[in-house]
């Protein structure tokens, strides 16, 4: 199910924040603009209604977000201690409403004041001694935000081993927010099929292995990928070739850009149909031409089905993902921008919209203008 919307209440830098989502939602703008925190809010429900579903008690801290104490999150010009996190789809929308506490502030913990849910107009009641009350657990709104999956920015790709999920309820294609699960799910689907959608659009191989392969291909010309576990319950050992002649590295030994990139690939190719991903920096270590190259990729993928909401400071992405609009991959009312402004403006996000022909009719101050800038000022040297 598409989430619709988000909405914040007195969180962090936000008294309020709601912003349209599609299949496709990237999130710009200025440093401290508030974008990390406007996607921090859908993240620490995800990680509520995960990790603590039977607790009247949102633990701040986790597998997805790291955010301190109450006094860290709450809007530090608000006078009321409580702060509110909800998304909507087409047909449902619900709300938790949580309170700062003095006692469980320090220990990383809020506790759940109320929820808010509505089906087709009509309201439920629900309890407030558990975040994930029963009469909502089998909600197609609430099954696809507890099962949202994030890539950070930071990502622990050089190691010389990888571990293997422990938790039961771990998502599947779920490679962790640094990454660390990817070869893991790269071994267990790597002879899977892929579906038709998602292959790169050169390589009609079928298998989850093959398509890794065909992607980085297309980012890193001639690279592939391999993985192996000498037991059952060993570690994930990683490698790289550049080249059919190139010998197989570990990935500290290749270039930066391969190893980030390969959990995005991997999570792309094995998430299940309707799944929710959130990343971060997609675009990063990547030459312009490799950046361009992820943009259409996403757009592809959001139109098979995914939702894929993406945090960047990248035009090449941008402009790899109005390409893709404009070559039908994927539908410009499946699209949406968000451009978040500098802090403290009244407007805290612009939102955008591409059409048909990969165009952008508004184009706010700021909005990915710094070459033409730079290049004005160029022109007036003498």
């Amino acid at each position: 199910m598409t989430i619709t919307h988000i909405t914040l209440k007195n969180f962090k830098c936000f008294p309020a924040l709601d912003f349209p989502c599609a299949p496709l939602t990237l999130l710009t703008g200025y440093n401290a603009g508030g974008k990390s925190t406007a996607l921090q809010g859908l993240l620490l429900l995800t990680q509520g209604l995960r990790e603590a579903p039977n607790s009247g008690l949102l633990p701040l801290n986790g597998s997805l977000v790291e955010l301190g104490a109450g006094s860290d999150v709450i809007q530090h010009s608000s006078s009321s201690q409580i702060l509110s996190f909800g998304a909507a789809g087409t047909h449902e929308r619900a709300t938790w409403h949580f309170e700062v506490d003095k006692d469980l502030s320090a220990r990383g913990l809020m506790r759940l004041a109320a929820i808010n849910y509505v089906r087709d107009s009509e309201s439920v009641e629900l309890p407030n001694d558990r975040i994930l009350p029963s009469q909502i657990s089998q909600s197609d709104l609430v099954r696809s935000i507890r099962s949202t999956s994030f890539l950070g920015a930071g990502r622990e790709m050089q190691l010389d081993a990888y571990p293997l999920p422990q938790s039961p309820a771990h998502i599947l294609g779920d490679v962790g927010s640094s990454g660390e699960y990817a070869p893991y799910w790269y071994l267990e689907f790597a002879d899977e099929e892929v579906n038709l959608e998602r292959r790169h659009p050169t390589d009609s191989r079928e298998t989850v292995r093959a398509q890794v392969d065909a992607w980085l291909n297309e980012l890193f010309p001639g690279a592939r990928a391999n993985a192996q576990r000498l037991a059952v319950d060993a570690p994930i050992r990683l490698s790289f070739s550049l080249g059919p002649t190139s010998p197989w590295s570990k990935p500290a030994n290749v270039g930066f850009g391969l190893s980030y990139a390969f959990p995005m690939l991997v999570t792309l190719l094995t998430a299940e149909q309707g799944a929710t991903i959130v990343i971060d920096s997609a675009e990063s270590h990547l030459h312009p031409q490799a950046q361009s190259a992820v943009g259409r990729l996403l757009a592809q993928m959001a139109g098979t089905g995914l939702q894929i909401m993406i945090e960047t400071h990248s035009d090449h992405l941008l402009n790899g993902v109005r390409l893709a609009v404009r070559d039908g991959l994927l539908q410009p009312k499946d699209t949406v921008i968000h451009f978040f402004n500098r802090m403290g403006e009244e407007t805290p996000a612009t939102t955008l919209a591409i059409d048909e022909k990969g165009a952008i009719s508004d184009w706010p101050e700021g909005f990915f203008d710094q070459t033409e800038r730079d290049l004005a000022t160029l022109s007036d040297w003498s």
